[in-house]
């Protein structure tokens, strides 16, 4: 009697359980791609709604300033005050805005961190199922 390689390894199955590997590992690839890919579109659609609402909100901010502008012309009865008084207001405001570059840079930087720690769940997780052997909030097995 001599040692068969391929009788033992047919007797272990080790090709099967090979093949079986080489797909779970193929599927996890894919499953990481999936998931890479709807991140990379969550924060493409993320970025290009910010861009929108900026835009929008640049546009309805530059009519509010040239009607409150216009405003205070009619107030005063001149032509420019009223925008010398906007230009003058909005350069306050920048003022303190690099007064305070500091404490409003760490107040973004707190919402981007609690935003990246508690990323929408992904497809994958929505998938899980619960163990039938784990206990349940009631102690008892399902």
């Amino acid at each position: 009697m001599y040692f068969d390689p391929k009788k033992l390894s047919q007797s272990l199955k080790l090709d099967q359980l090979a093949d079986d590997i080489s797909e779970l590992v193929d599927v996890n690839v894919r499953l990481a791609k999936l998931e890479f890919k709807q991140h990379l579109a969550e924060t493409f659609a993320r970025l290009l709604t910010l861009l929108v609402v900026t835009a929008m909100l640049f546009a309805v901010g530059l009519m509010l300033s040239l009607g409150l502008a216009q405003f205070l012309n009619n107030l005063t009865k001149s032509i420019f005050w009223g925008y010398f008084c906007v230009g003058a207001a909005h350069l306050l405001l920048l003022f303190l805005v690099l007064l305070m570059r500091k404490s409003l840079k760490n107040y973004l930087e707190n919402i981007v961190l609690k935003v990246l720690k508690n990323p929408a769940p992904s497809a994958s997780e929505g998938l899980m199922l619960p163990n039938k052997h784990e206990k349940s909030e009631t102690g008892t097995t399902q």
